[in-house]
């Protein structure tokens, strides 16, 4: 679940989740619902940089949630921009990419252990983004890192170090990523964050 902005922990948060199956059509009386539920978040019941599973069981299955409460965190918006894609994607093929994102601690923080939160995907990887021309990916990928921490993005080539972003409260970092077999990619990352009062 994408972090909110000014989600405010003095009051009980709750995250609703309601997934659809769309049916052929406009008529959205028509889809079919295949979960309906929630989770309460309080600020005395929950534990920080926690990874939290929720199961919520429907009439067509059940849908298993992964959520974490990160204290002090700011929101992260990774923009991806092909700008030269490798010879066969070029003519006419496309161009499949893994992603992995993670955050490291703090270097003064030693009770919380590295790589705490992981945003991207299922299994910890958001598998095959596929790109079939160059230009500004439409997907967005977002994810709440706490304030001072480093958010590390890796697109999973053997011996090749990820990308690193210092989080800030407001700021926007661009850095060049040049795949093995030539294709180029610039990495937007802008931080964000609401201030809640005083």
């Amino acid at each position: 679940m994408s972090p909110t902005r000014g989600m405010s922990m003095w009051e009980a948060c709750l995250i609703e989740t309601d997934i659809r199956i769309k049916v052929q059509g406009e008529d959205a009386a028509r889809d079919l619902t295949m979960v309906d539920g929630c989770v309460d978040i309080q600020e005395h019941r929950c534990g920080y940089d926690s990874h939290f599973k929720n199961r919520i069981d429907g009439e067509l299955g059940a849908v298993l949630t992964h959520s974490m409460v990160i204290q002090a965190a700011v929101e992260a918006t990774i923009q991806l921009e092909f700008r030269r894609l490798p010879a066969a994607a070029a003519g006419g093929g496309d161009f499949r990419v893994r992603m992995t994102g993670y955050t490291r601690a703090r270097p003064s923080d030693h009770h919380n252990p590295d790589n705490t939160y992981v945003f991207a995907g299922d299994g910890r990887e958001l598998h095959e983004i596929v790109v079939l021309a160059a230009g500004e990916l439409e997907h967005r990928f977002v994810a709440a890192v706490r304030l001072g921490d480093t958010l590390e993005l890796s697109f999973m080539e053997e011996g090749r170090e990820p990308l690193e972003f210092l989080s800030a409260r407001h700021d926007r970092e661009v850095k060049p990523y040049r795949f093995q077999n030539g294709a180029l990619v610039l990495v937007q990352v802008s931080w964000s964050v609401m201030e809640l009062g005083p």
